[in-house]
């Protein structure tokens, strides 16, 4: 009885592994890297994958897409110099393994189109990592950029923002923006460069929380460089100067945001406030100061984070509606403000603050129909901002009809037919409505009525495989407004029947596990 039971136990170890190999090739789907998480307005092209809209190399793909597209590399190592001349998003899948090599023999990516955004990539041995000219908003992140001539050249830019960047080791500068204005530097490790930052011809840029260490010079602004703002950065052993400054620059932030943490700054803090009681002087003909130096490497805070907006899709004019952000959240636990754009014209101001972990919620009335898209985004209490959340709602002439509630078994089999009602279909204005019916398996009903406003409407439906269903309904009057989804959840099992057909396939592909099983059981 013992070696019969544990026979039993390996024919079940088995089937558990060879069964979705077995039950036919629509249930085992290999799985292949053609997956990208990153979300366009575009279609995606592939780089060193396979199946459709794959490519060999990074500008075979840049050739082929249009304005808008995201251009997923795969990791690999790419010995290319590659022209960017289109509004697209390339993304590497990792940013240690996806690699972009120039061979010190050109630039490995220029720039020369407007809205193109580099990230997660490694960058290395070229004569400019990446150079981008007479363009703007752009974003490079999250990238390592080493090994060349120079890490990131800016020629007549505006308007970008170079982020979470590594650039290190390359033999000039790690970041040189040239007649470049009005664009934001942050986040960044500048390390181990000739210069980590030079500034020529640049004004009014914004250069914060960036990490400059162990360069020849930290930041230099040269040659009319003027008007941009320089705080919250790390500039830490830089072997001549931590910075050098012959124009009119702005060193902090003011008090008591601060300025930057010079290592080499030898004040004091007599009053605990964590900024040094006397300015630190920036070398060059500027007579520039830091007249707020930290005391203590700035560690910088996270920004809220994006908020998700709850509330009704549809209403009518002069209806007013209550939107709610159920949880306002920041990392460090600050007091959180809030903002709405409403998407008529129509803006709050800064609203609060709210402890962190709180609801808040907000009303609006619409005064025209239309659809429109709801935005909100949070700041914390030292200004960082997140990104907007969003939420769109239709305003309709009228109310329209109530959401409908779906009644109905919750779980059955394949092949059998089911009943679903909405007990009763209801509109304010006692309009006739239309009912619409979506199955979650690629079917849907047409608008079906009209049916008296209060009366019960049914609807049968087959699912065919087993799987989870969402049921959906809406309803519709006469003026066409519409409701929200109604929504009911389904679960249908795979059926005895779907075990007999996989033994039977199982039997027919491998028959000695057909001998094997016919012995164990004695039939």
């Amino acid at each position: 009885m013992r070696k019969r039971g544990t026979i039993l136990i390996s024919f079940i170890f088995i089937l558990s592994i060879i069964s979705p190999v077995v039950y036919g090739n629509n249930q085992f789907i290999e799985e292949n890297r053609n997956i990208i998480s990153e979300k366009s307005t575009g279609e995606t092209l592939y780089v060193g994958g396979s199946g459709p809209n794959n490519y060999s190399t990074i500008q075979k793909a840049i050739n082929a897409a249009q304005n808008g597209d995201t251009i997923f590399v795969y990791s690999d190592t790419y010995n290319e110099h590659i022209l960017i001349n289109k509004t697209v998003t390339l993304i590497g899948e990792d940013k240690d393994t996806t690699i972009i090599d120039g061979s010190l023999t050109d630039n490995c990516i220029k720039i020369t189109l407007d809205s193109v955004v580099v990230k997660d990539f490694t960058i290395r041995k070229a004569i400019i990592g990446i150079y981008i000219v007479k363009s703007s908003n752009h974003e490079i992140k999250n990238n390592i950029i080493k090994s060349s001539w120079e890490g990131i050249g800016l020629f007549q830019v505006t308007n970008s923002k170079l982020s979470q960047n590594t650039i290190s080791d390359n033999y000039f500068e790690g970041i040189n923006p040239v007649e470049s204005n009005d664009n934001i530097i942050s986040g960044n490790e500048i390390k181990f460069n000739l210069y980590g930052l030079l500034l020529t011809e640049s004004s009014n840029n914004s250069i914060y929380e960036n990490e400059i260490r162990g360069n020849t010079r930290g930041i230099e602004a040269l040659e009319q460089s003027y008007d941009n703002t320089i705080f919250h950065n790390n500039l830490i052993s830089n072997d001549e100067d931590n910075a050098y400054d012959d124009f009119s620059n702005t060193w902090d932030n003011d008090y008591p945001s601060g300025g930057n943490y010079w290592d080499d700054y030898s004040g004091e803090d007599l009053d605990g406030d964590g900024i040094g009681d006397t300015p630190y002087d920036i070398p060059g003909d500027g007579g520039n100061s830091d007249n707020y130096p930290l005391m203590e490497p700035f560690v910088p805070q996270q920004p809220p984070d994006t908020p998700i907006i709850t509330g009704s899709a549809v209403g009518a004019i002069n209806e007013e509606l209550t939107y709610c952000i159920d949880q306002v959240i920041d990392p460090e636990g600050d007091d959180v403000l809030v903002f709405w754009d409403w998407d008529d014209g129509n803006t709050t101001d800064w609203q609060g603050p709210y402890p962190s972990g709180s609801q808040v919620c907000e009303t609006h009335t619409w005064t025209e129909t239309g659809t429109y898209i709801i935005r909100s985004k949070l700041k914390d209490i030292h200004g960082r901002e997140s990104g907007w959340g969003t939420f769109t709602v239709t305003i309709y002439s009228q109310q329209p009809p109530e959401k409908p509630i779906i009644t109905g078994p919750t779980e059955g089999i394949p092949g059998k037919e089911y009943t679903y009602c909405i007990s009763e279909v209801t509109d304010p204005e006692g309009d006739d409505i239309y009912v619409l019916w979506d199955w979650d398996d690629g079917t849907q009903t047409t608008w079906q009525g009209p049916y008296p406003s209060g009366t019960a409407v049914c609807e049968t439906h087959t699912w065919t495989e087993a799987g989870t269903y969402i049921i959906r309904s809406k309803l519709k009057d006469e003026n066409d407004a519409e409701s929200d989804w109604g929504t009911l959840e389904v679960t249908i099992p795979r059926s005895r029947t779907s075990y007999y057909n996989f033994m039977t396939c199982l039997f027919e592909n491998l028959p000695n596990i057909q001998k094997i099983f016919f012995k164990l059981f004695e039939i």
